[in-house]
Formats: structure tokens, C-alpha cells, sequence
């Protein structure tokens, strides 16, 4: 499996290409009309020679963003390969991966050998999260430390969703692929962040974060 790295290297020669990103906008207008478009089509509307489009596919199928298929056909003549992007991705920019980029490698060096690479990153997240509650205004609708910490999750980007018993499903994260490939150190980052902004708040109770569980991309658990 390519690391993280590879996929963001990737992703970015596929969006480097302002062509490529055409193809990417015609297909994502195209979704719901019918089960794809060939290169053929494709070609046609961007004003690309048939052979050119393809390349330009092939490239963006090897970095994920696109996915295609063989039709299905009950006619006589040669099935079409038809394309479609993959679960609607959104437009990634040159800053945004090269954050992800920088992300990676800081989680890797962490977690080398002879490196307490989680406490580093769980005592400066803490030191983050105080920071960004001291720096909050109140809101008035939120009141308890459960409402604030639910609030600072959606500002950050993580999508929360409310559950049960003190619990919070995060439904996104922004550095995903990290995380995955280094869960302590990411994961251990961001429960940093929620430590530090609950103790901000005078909350003496336990916070735990579980990741990538079968409900939801991580789960936070907020124990009085």
C-alpha cells in the first residue's frame, strides 16, 4: 500500500495539471446524468484529442480521484470504459497538500525510535487546546464543558455528532490519511487538544479518544 506521502505526491501531480483539473469538473458535473463518461466524450467537450484525455485519466485514476468501469452492453460494437470521480472529492490545493505533506513527515519523525513522540505531541496539543479556549469568546447557548468541547471539534473540522453518555462521534478529520498511518502520534495530538482546552475550562474529569471505530472516524468520550 503506498504511505502517505506517495498518495499526497500523487493527488498533487494529478491537480498540478490545469487540464486535468477541467476533466475533473466536467465529471463531477456530469454525476447523476448516467454511470459515467468515456474518454471519448470527455475529449469531445474539453476540445482534447481522444488519446490525450485518456493519459489525463489514467493519471487521475492511479492518484484515486477518479475510478472507472467497462459498460455493460447488450449491442454489438467494442464496451466503453467510462469514468467518474471518486465519492465527489473536493478540489485539493497546493497549500492544503503540502500541510498534509508536513503533517506526515513531522508524525513519522515522531514516531521513530527512542522518541516519546505521544507525549511530545499530547503536552503540546494541551498547551494548544488552553490556548485556543482562552482565547474563545463564551458561547451563550453552550454552556457545559461537553457543549464547548462540541463546538471547538466543528470549528477545527472534525464534524461532531452528539451521542450518548458523554459521547462525541467525530465524522471527519482533516489529516485522515496521517492518521491512519500514525494513529498514536495524531490521534494522541488531538487528545492533547481537548485536554488542554477542557482544563482551560476547569474540567478535572477524563477525556478518551478512540480511533477509527466502526460508527465513526474517531470517538471522544467525556467522563465527569
Amino acid at each position: 500500500m503506498p504511505t502517505t506521502s506517495a498518495r499526497i505526491a500523487e493527488r498533487h501531480r494529478a491537480l498540478s495539471n490545469p487540464t486535468r483539473v477541467r476533466i475533473l469538473e466536467f465529471l463531477r458535473q456530469s454525476e447523476g446524468a448516467d454511470a459515467g463518461r468515456d474518454a471519448a466524450a470527455i475529449a469531445a467537450e474539453l476540445g482534447l484529442h481522444t488519446s490525450t484525455a485518456r493519459t489525463h485519466l489514467g493519471i487521475l485514476e492511479t492518484s484515486g480521484m477518479v475510478t472507472s468501469r467497462v459498460e455493460e452492453r447488450r449491442v454489438r460494437g467494442r464496451p466503453r470504459r467510462l469514468y467518474r470521480v471518486v465519492d465527489r472529492p473536493a478540489t485539493v490545493s497546493d497549500q492544503d497538500l503540502t500541510y498534509l505533506a508536513l503533517a506526515d513527515a513531522l508524525a513519522r519523525a515522531l514516531d521513530g525510535p527512542g522518541i516519546d513522540g505521544v507525549s511530545l505531541v499530547t503536552d503540546a496539543g494541551a498547551r494548544w487546546g488552553r490556548q485556543i479556549m482562552g482565547e474563545a469568546p463564551s458561547d451563550g447557548a453552550a454552556t457545559s464543558v461537553r457543549d464547548r468541547l462540541h463546538h471547538l471539534l466543528d470549528e477545527l473540522g472534525f464534524a461532531p455528532s452528539r451521542g450518548r453518555d458523554g459521547v462525541i462521534d467525530l465524522t471527519r478529520c482533516p489529516v485522515v490519511e496521517v492518521a491512519r498511518d500514525n494513529p498514536a502520534v495524531v490521534c494522541g495530538l488531538h487528545r492533547g487538544v481537548l485536554v488542554g482546552a477542557a482544563q482551560a475550562l476547569g474540567f478535572d474529569g477524563e477525556i478518551q479518544l478512540e480511533p477509527f471505530t466502526p460508527e465513526s472516524t474517531c470517538r471522544i468520550t467525556v467522563t465527569d
